[in-house]
């Protein structure tokens, strides 16, 4: 079944006395729910924006935190009382970043830089760099921000390839280094 519904300014959409999350960039646009047995698809064009199990309760709120992150960057206070977030799963580094950095006076805001590059970078990034600060010993959101946005060092077997190679053979610079050490060794 196919079904018509606006995005509202909670970033819910309502299908059968409920309603689900999505995407919090597309408040007020026309979404398309395609609902099926045991889920529930909106989209919009091509793009996915939301997505979850059917519930078949009545009146109940559906929510996948992630949706809400951007939002955070505005309220903060929302990731401690926000109704999106009262559930929110969490790997057990990111967990433990978190309860360390909310020892400190704007702990909150500190950890929303960390999760609001999940988008871009992914979770098991996010989880990965929490796990390697920790096990130094330290925490601070600015540095996992800058550990998270820092570019894969490059390994052995990467090589770097010139954007412009020489057209030139430069093996007769060889041929005359050559000659010129052999003349200077004769010398000495």
């Amino acid at each position: 079944m196919i079904i018509t519904a606006v995005v509202s300014s909670c970033c819910l959409v309502n299908f059968d006395t409920n309603a689900y999350s999505v995407d919090c960039d597309y408040v007020y646009k026309a979404a398309e729910l395609r609902v099926y047995a045991k889920k529930i698809v909106i989209v919009i064009g091509k793009k996915t924006i939301g997505e979850h199990e059917r519930c078949f309760e009545k009146h109940q709120r559906i929510y996948n935190p992630w949706h809400y992150v951007p939002i955070l960057k505005r309220k903060p206070g929302a990731l401690r009382n926000g109704a999106p977030f009262k559930e929110f799963k969490l790997s057990a580094s990111i967990q433990q970043v978190q309860k360390k950095l909310s020892t400190h006076p704007d702990g909150d805001k500190e950890f929303i830089k960390i999760l609001l590059e999940v988008r871009e970078y992914g979770l098991d990034k996010i989880d990965q760099i929490c796990m390697d600060v920790l096990s130094e010993g330290f925490c601070n959101a600015d540095l996992i921000v800058r550990r998270i946005r820092r570019q894969p060092e490059k390994t052995s077997e990467q090589k770097l390839f010139l954007k412009y190679p020489p057209d030139f053979d430069c093996h007769c610079y060889d041929k005359e280094l050559l000659t010129q050490e052999m003349t200077n060794d004769r010398i000495n």
